[in-house]
């Protein structure tokens, strides 16, 4: 009987021995992530991490892809706020856990995403304006259990340093006749093919908006997806337009030339993302899996494109779309 309870007096021993301390310790306070939220921002983004948390103190860290740098903006018992920088991260995802005096939390895993997402805006004849957005996106997708802080639901992006490229450029004409004149009028314009890059930029940017840049906002949805809220594209004097007025038979006159103007690639239209419009709803990106679904949006919409018509005027089919998205980590 008395090696039976030396036995279990050492098992007791080792039961409070932790954190890889040689000495017999307290237990430690719980130290417990349940679920991350992600927010992207310039250079990199801030995670909001739910769970239960000991006081901080110097040797608190957050561990994330490898590494552990990051700043670490607001700490509670049940809340913690981190920037993870782009630049310390090697592919944007990977197991994110919190340490404190040696010890370790369960893991969370940051799920990410690559794709292309393409909207494009067909005008009369050959005229169109075409954007390709980098989809870079990331979220904690794995389940998990009820928070004890309410869930912030932050409006998030795609990564910072993804990229949009345009192109735009055509033909276009229409036949017009005025209230009150005798002949009808065939206008042409003509757009200069153009294309570049856009850079990414915050929803909080205070950067003007004749800067080459795009802003998306998007809210993830557990279980879900992601919704695409809103779309922007900041890009003037993208190209030249030239619109030419002829007279049709059977008057009789030369053409006249009408005034040059910018071109300039404006907002996405507000259609595509309001509900209800025309019966269309909400952008998702739905998640199948850890998968993100194929998708596509059509709306209709009327296009002038510098050129006059009589009713109807003619409608074109806006899409954003894109192919089915594969985790890559």
């Amino acid at each position: 009987m008395k090696i039976k309870l030396t036995y279990l007096l050492l098992i007791s021993i080792a039961a409070i021995t932790s954190c890889g301390k040689d000495e017999p310790i307290p237990p430690p306070p719980v130290l417990r992530l349940d679920y991350v939220e992600v927010k992207e921002m310039q250079g990199g983004a801030t995670f909001y991490l739910y769970g239960e948390f000991p006081n901080q103190n110097s040797s608190a860290k957050i561990f994330y892809d490898g590494g552990d740098g990051y700043i670490i903006k607001r700490w509670s018992n049940v809340f913690i706020e981190v920037f993870i920088s782009e630049i310390t991260t090697t592919k944007f995802g990977g197991e994110i856990s919190v340490g404190l005096d040696g010890c370790h939390s369960n893991k969370r895993k940051i799920t990410v995403w690559k794709g292309l997402l393409t909207y494009t805006y067909p005008n009369p004849g050959t005229l169109v304006e075409k954007v390709n957005f980098e989809v870079i996106l990331r979220a904690d997708i794995d389940a998990h259990r009820n928070t004890t802080q309410p869930l912030l639901h932050p409006s998030t992006s795609f990564v910072s340093s993804a990229k949009a490229t345009y192109t735009i450029g055509g033909h276009g004409e229409s036949i017009y006749k005025d209230e009150g004149a005798a002949c009808f009028t065939r206008q042409t314009v003509d757009w200069g093919q153009a294309s570049g890059e856009l850079n990414w930029r915050s929803q909080d940017s205070s950067v003007l908006k004749n800067e080459n840049t795009y802003n998306a906002i998007i809210e993830f949805q557990e279980g879900v997806g992601f919704k695409i809220k809103d779309l922007n594209v900041w890009k003037t004097k993208a190209s030249t337009t030239q619109t030419r007025f002829y007279p049709v038979s059977p008057c009789t006159g030369p053409g006249s030339t009408g005034p040059l103007f910018d071109f300039e690639l404006v907002d996405i239209p507000d259609q595509i993302f309001k509900t209800p419009v025309n019966n269309f709803y909400d952008v998702f990106m739905e998640l199948g899996g850890t998968s993100i679904k194929q998708g596509k949006k059509i709306i209709r919409l009327q296009n002038f494109a510098g050129l006059m018509y009589n009713p109807p005027v003619p409608e074109h089919d806006v899409t954003l779309q894109w192919d089915a998205m594969q985790k890559i980590n």
